[in-house]
């Protein structure tokens, strides 16, 4: 139960989109504050739902892959994971991303929580 669903928020005034495109989407909106603040221009990532896996093989060892990450030009360790298709549940998202970064299949699959980036 949402125990602060009833608590007031910023009312949206006026939006643009800086960056709208298949990857990202970067909104700046003009906001009131519920005190009567005024929010010139506050950026808003909109991103597509995601999927990250916490993948155990049966020796326990936790499977992770290194991906180059241009924005800091480094190799980094991951989990896996990847964008939710349309029409796509999580569980068969992690299944998809599984097998398309490891070739591993099989095993169960936990939910474990949900999170904003």
């Amino acid at each position: 139960m949402d125990s602060h669903k009833d608590l007031p928020i910023w009312t949206i005034d006026s939006s643009e989109y800086v960056v709208n495109d298949r990857f990202l989407k970067l909104r700046a909106d003009s906001c009131t504050t519920p005190q009567g603040g005024k929010v010139g221009r506050y950026y808003v990532l909109e991103l597509g739902d995601w999927v990250n896996c916490i993948a155990i093989d049966k020796d326990d060892n936790v499977m992770m892959l290194r991906h180059y990450r241009h924005g800091v030009r480094k190799h980094l360790m991951e989990f896996i994971g990847g964008g939710i298709e349309e029409n796509e549940s999580p569980e068969a998202a992690a299944k998809r991303e599984l097998v398309e970064e490891t070739g591993c299949t099989g095993g169960t699959i936990f939910h474990v929580g949900t999170s904003y980036p």
